[in-house]
């Protein structure tokens, strides 16, 4: 007897199941590895977090401070937290995201003597680097000793960098990618293109990674780091004043 082959329509219904099986798997191939990077991302923070307590341990609780700047080539790299906790974190993998594919990794930025690149993944919280200044009194806060923050579980220590590669940002979309630090200060909320220049708020599925001063990292939205209470009013001559639902960068604020 002579086997039955396959009729033309048997081998497309087969063609058809097959494609229909890997239009299914692909995303979910997709997001799962997605997720495999957001969890080495969170490993990462987590370390430099631990770095950063035990530098703070070995300096009278000081917290390290920030040396490379944007929008200009003047720079303190050694004065860096980049490089201050080198000697904690042991290897420099730790300071990649592995979804970070900002093209400044090889691409100097277009400012400055064209040396300026990203040397980093992640950005610390400006207030707590013992510089920032008050909009309305130009007053500097210190919050760069871990004594002096009561909600080490509720302050950011550094949240993920804008990979600086969105020309739809508008001018100097690219100013913070060489950046260690970012500026969490009420203009954000006037203006969501300066935040999206400053914070990769959506690196990750479900918004970006956030690693706070007590070590510990989260991934959160960006309304659960900053939003204000709807019912606030927003004045710039008075921030005091001001309510929030969250604000997880003020010290005075962190909740």
């Amino acid at each position: 007897m002579r086997s039955r082959g396959f009729t033309l329509i048997e081998l497309l219904v087969v063609v058809a199941i097959i494609a229909m099986l890997i239009s299914i798997m692909i995303p979910v191939m997709g997001r799962a590895r997605e997720s495999g990077r957001t969890v080495v991302c969170l490993s990462n923070m987590r370390q430099m977090a631990l770095g950063m307590i035990m530098y703070a341990d070995d300096n009278r609780n000081t917290l390290p401070s920030v040396g490379l700047s944007h929008g200009s080539h003047q720079v303190d790299e050694q004065g860096s937290w980049l490089r201050l906790l080198e000697p904690y974190c042991k290897t420099e993998l730790v300071y990649r995201c592995p979804s970070d594919h900002s093209r400044w990794w090889d691409t100097p930025l277009p400012d400055g003597d064209g040396t300026r690149m990203r040397k980093i993944s992640f950005a610390t919280n400006y207030y707590i680097s013992g510089m920032y200044e008050e909009e309305d009194t130009g007053e500097t806060l210190k919050f760069n000793r871990m004594t002096q923050i009561d909600r080490p579980g509720k302050t950011i220590f550094a949240a993920e960098l804008a990979d600086g590669d969105d020309p739809s940002l508008g001018q100097r979309y690219w100013e913070y990618a060489a950046a260690d630090h970012v500026h969490p200060s009420i203009h954000w909320l006037l203006d969501d293109k300066n935040v999206r220049k400053q914070v990769a708020i959506d690196r990750h599925a479900v918004g970006a990674n956030y690693v706070f001063l007590d070590g510990h990292a989260e991934t959160l939205s960006f309304e659960k780091t900053f939003q204000l209470d709807p019912n606030s009013v927003l004045d710039p001559a008075n921030p005091g004043a001001i309510r929030w639902r969250a604000n997880l960068y003020d010290p005075r604020i962190a909740q």
